[in-house]
């Protein structure tokens, strides 16, 4: 009896393995079903399948991708790794190819609900909380049309940047690693949060706000210093480092932080030009950052 219990994961495996040769149903179909009937093998289940998706990606056969994820998150509605890795596929592949505006504006409400919902059941989950930040910030801002109808489904540019920026703070609070991406929620909010205090002063926020903002940067370097001081950036190339400047991120966080605190002096003294010569001396030491390229802009506007 022993030695026929143990050979239920494999045949689990074989089954679904055979499965998944052909599409895997539409939502609401009888995987749902399946996943409440395999009780506690379920998450065997989606293993199966996380491997399976592993598979088609060495292989290069990433169209696959999203209707296997789908399969994952229907067996098991639960599952934090699922739900962000068909977030993930919709974001990478249908987003983009969306025939119409409405067509990607839907696409991406189709994601990020599903990401809500993950996060409903799994409110801790860094996973998803980074997932969540991607989509509002990097996915949103890909295309000029979704980031209007993105902003007017938040009532503006501000909520929807801050609303981003708290979730990849929230996945920085609960874990320094996370799986499969490392520590690329750290570098994400080293980023982060000095470019959206840069949008948020150039578009004549309060100084709350954009120091706020540059908070979220200050709270990163002092919850995990040791891993700041192991990670290093690339830089945009420049006429004077055509190949990139290494940076490492403890510097780029102070320095981004310090042109952003200088930006907002400037401007509140009504003397923006002062910034110019800072703006220089920072692109010299650390080349074009997100942060440097907003300011650089409003610069060139006023």
């Amino acid at each position: 009896m022993k030695r026929a219990w143990l050979l239920v994961p494999g045949l689990l495996s074989l089954a679904l393995a055979g499965f998944l040769r052909e599409p895997p149903p539409a939502a609401g179909s009888s995987l749902e079903a399946l996943g409440r009937s395999l009780g506690g093998w379920r998450v065997l289940a989606v293993d199966v399948l996380a491997l399976r998706a592993e598979a088609l990606r060495r292989q290069g056969r990433l169209e696959e991708l999203p209707a296997l994820y789908e399969a994952m998150v229907e067996l098991d509605p639960g599952n934090a790794a699922g739900t962000v890795a068909l977030a993930d596929a919709i974001a990478t592949f249908l987003v983009p190819d969306a025939p119409t505006a409405e067509e990607r504006r839907m696409r991406w409400l189709e994601a990020f609900r599903l990401v809500e919902r993950g996060l409903a059941a799994h409110p801790e989950s860094p996973l998803l909380a980074t997932q969540a930040s991607s989509l509002l910030l990097g996915v949103a801002e890909s295309h000029l049309d979704l980031e209007r109808d993105v902003d007017a489904l938040y009532g503006g540019p501000s909520t929807r940047e801050a609303l981003g920026l708290g979730y990849l703070l929230a996945a920085v609070r609960t874990t320094e690693l996370l799986p499969r991406s490392g520590r690329a929620h750290l570098s994400g909010l080293a980023r982060e949060a000095p470019r959206l205090a840069a949008r948020a002063l150039v578009r004549g926020q309060s100084a709350q706000e954009v120091r706020a903002r540059l908070g979220a940067a200050d709270e990163l370097t002092q919850l995990y210093p040791r891993a700041l001081a192991e990670l290093e950036l690339l830089a945009s190339p420049t006429p004077a480092a055509p190949e990139g400047l290494v940076v490492p991120l403890p510097t780029l966080i102070e320095a981004s932080s310090a042109l952003v605190r200088a930006a907002l002096e400037a401007r509140e003294a009504g003397m923006p030009a002062q910034l110019q010569p800072a703006l220089e001396a920072f692109e010299a030491r650390v080349g074009p950052t997100p942060a440097s390229t907003v300011l650089s802009a409003w610069m060139r506007g006023r």
